[in-house]
């Protein structure tokens, strides 16, 4: 089971993860899995690591399950599981009833004291802007004003995404 495997991995081993992952991704029980992984506080590092993984390779995730994920995004508090869901959400397709939630997660994340985060939240806010128009200016705004203020890698991510 799923669940079983990430809370035997040591939080550190690559490969480990990427076993994991090989292991389960063509179980037809696959995305119900991952999700009740995604719901548990204590898996919450290698689960969202598995998501990321699992929407670049394959590129998609129910919207059931997209919805629930959006739906409880107060539980990711560790840097690693923000991090990882803040990289997902270029493939997350968010609802007009979770935008607020969406954009909250990713304002509490651009205030975080890790440069990486902060350079993903420039990240999701700009995905979110995508989706939603009225988010636009203010996300242009806001990441010229980072490329004034911030550290030098969250200014390489932010140029990145003006170049798209």
């Amino acid at each position: 089971m799923l669940k079983e495997s990430l809370a035997t991995w040591d939080t550190k081993s690559a490969n480990d993860i990427r076993t994991i992952y090989a292991q389960y991704a063509e179980t037809p029980t696959f995305e119900e899995d991952l999700m009740d992984a995604l719901l548990d506080k204590e898996l919450q590092c290698g689960s969202t690591w598995i998501l990321k993984n699992h929407l670049g390779t394959k590129g998609n995730f129910s919207s059931l399950h997209s919805k629930s994920l959006l739906d409880h995004l107060e539980l990711f508090d560790k840097w690693e599981s923000q991090l990882h869901i803040l990289q997902s959400f270029e493939h997350i397709t968010i609802t007009a009833a979770q935008k607020f939630s969406v954009e909250n997660f990713i304002r509490l994340c651009l205030k975080s004291e890790r440069k990486l985060i902060r350079a993903w939240g420039y990240h999701g806010f700009h995905f979110l802007s995508k989706q939603f128009p009225e988010y636009k200016t203010e996300a242009k705004a806001m990441m010229q004003k980072a490329l004034l203020d911030e550290a030098a890698s969250v200014k390489a991510r932010i140029r990145n995404l003006l170049k798209q």
